[in-house]
């Protein structure tokens, strides 16, 4: 199977580490107008991405479809599919990720509705290891969730996936077990987009709620929040274009229902 996520995480900041080293590298090479040239470029694109107007454009094709979406239809027996945002052990106790919180908290919420709707209902959290030791990202989530009153017998855990593609490979094999009316993702907006296309290739057609949304902020100076989100556009746009790149070349496995051989 293809890797459908893209290689750097951070593409922008990756980007930018790459010019700044070959700068370093024309200047040592005793090419100082190059080296300049390439300085120069480093300085106009971080002006770019800390003030915005690349992630404001991005942002805004990835969030407006789910921006206006209404309440979620809730059905006899719906499946709510959270993707972990990663977690944080910089603290030394481990937290869910920048944007984990208000995943969980979303989730939660949806969860109480469904239930209050008389309809059975159950959370399937998503996300294993990262590149640091410790337990799994869904495992965490799941903890939290019970904390909130989420019922031990509606979680799932899937821990074994590493990004948005094996998520959605493994989700799909579960749910094919329980056979939900209805799926719901509870994600950021931004996230949404791509996570709903690679759930619809395994054969899961899921509706989407929005638990957080990202807009940049506009200031005198460049912001280092401003880098932060459009480096995960550009993330979510790389793992969109690569996809249908590779379904256009015929790389990618069939589109397949869930449980199908």
């Amino acid at each position: 199977m293809p890797r459908l996520a893209p290689g750097a995480r951070r593409p922008a900041t990756a980007a930018l580490a790459l010019l700044l080293a070959a700068a370093a590298g024309l200047a040592l090479l005793g090419l100082p107008n190059a080296a300049t040239a390439v300085a120069a470029s480093v300085a106009v694109s971080v002006l770019t991405l800390g003030y915005g107007p690349l992630g404001r454009a991005l942002l805004a094709w990835l969030q407006r479809p789910y921006l206006r979406a209404g309440a979620a239809a809730w059905h006899a027996r719906t499946a709510l599919v959270l993707p972990a945002a990663g977690v944080d052990r910089s603290a030394g106790r481990p937290q869910p990720g920048l944007f984990g919180h208000a995943r969980i908290v979303e989730a939660a919420r949806a969860y109480r509705a469904c239930r209050a709707c008389g309809a059975s209902c159950r959370i399937y959290v998503s996300g294993g290891l990262s590149s640091d030791h410790g337990e799994p990202a869904a495992v965490l989530y799941a903890r939290i969730l019970r904390g909130l009153g989420v019922a031990a017998s509606d979680l799932a855990a899937e821990c074994d996936s590493v990004n948005t593609w094996q998520s959605a490979e493994r989700v799909a094999e579960l749910l094919s077990f329980w056979q939900p009316d209805s799926v719901v993702v509870v994600s950021s907006a931004w996230h949404l987009r791509r996570a709903l296309l690679y759930l619809r290739h395994f054969g899961v057609d899921a509706t989407a709620c929005a638990a957080d949304d990202a807009r940049l902020r506009t200031s005198l100076l460049p912001s280092a929040f401003n880098v932060l989100m459009t480096d995960r556009a550009l993330h979510e746009c790389i793992g969109i274009a690569r996809y249908r790149a590779l379904r256009a070349a015929g790389r990618c496995p069939a589109p397949r229902r869930p449980g199908q051989a």
